[in-house]
C-alpha cells in the first residue's frame, strides 16, 4: 500500500481517485506521520462493512449463549412493576396489557 501525505493528497485527489477506483489500488493518506485514512476501492468496502456485521453478529451471539448457558439468569420483571415506574418517573399512564397507552 502506497502512504502519502495529505497535502499531497489534495493536489492529487482527482489522480488518487481514478488509481484506486480503475486500478483497484490502496492508498493510506497520512498527517503528522501517523496515517489518517485509506481509500480502497468500493468493492472491497462492502467487504468490509460485510465482515463487521458477521462478526458482530457472532460478537451478539456469543455474549447470549454465555449469559443463557453459564447459568447468568436474568430475573423475570412482571407488567405491573414497569407500568408503575413508567407512571412514577415519566408520568406516562398505561392502559391495558394489550398495550394501549393514554397520555397523562
Amino acid at each position: 500500500m502506497e502512504k502519502i501525505s495529505a497535502l499531497e493528497a489534495r493536489r492529487t485527489f482527482a489522480d488518487l481517485l481514478n488509481r484506486v477506483q480503475y486500478c483497484g489500488e490502496r492508498i493510506g493518506i497520512h498527517r503528522r506521520g501517523k496515517t489518517a485514512c485509506v481509500l480502497i476501492p468500493e468493492r472491497e468496502f462492502q467487504l468490509l462493512e460485510q465482515l463487521i456485521a458477521e462478526m458482530e453478529d457472532r460478537i451478539d451471539l456469543h455474549a447470549f449463549d454465555e449469559a443463557t448457558r453459564g447459568g447468568q439468569r436474568t430475573r423475570s420483571v412482571t407488567w405491573d412493576s414497569v407500568r408503575g415506574k413508567l407512571d412514577a418517573k415519566h408520568g406516562i399512564r398505561t392502559g391495558s396489557r394489550k398495550g394501549r397507552r393514554t397520555s397523562a
